[in-house]
């Protein structure tokens, strides 16, 4: 298994690299607003919106958690 041999990081790069991943797609969806998750539209953009958030949390979280 590859898995292992990849590890986490400096947490404060990652910290980083993740708040870059956000910016990235916030400037993305201001430019064009169809990416933008709109809860009005259905049950797709809102399980778009809710597995960005938990991508990013748990993202944060184990990384911060192991270090």
């Amino acid at each position: 298994d590859k898995r292992e041999q990849f590890g986490r990081g400096d947490p404060e790069r990652l910290a980083h690299h993740a708040f870059l991943f956000a910016v990235g797609f916030l400037r993305e969806a201001v430019i064009w607003e169809e990416l933008w998750p709109d809860p009005s539209q259905g049950e797709e953009d809102q399980s778009v919106a809710a597995s960005l958030a938990t991508t990013l949390t748990c993202f944060l979280t184990q990384c911060c958690s192991e270090h």
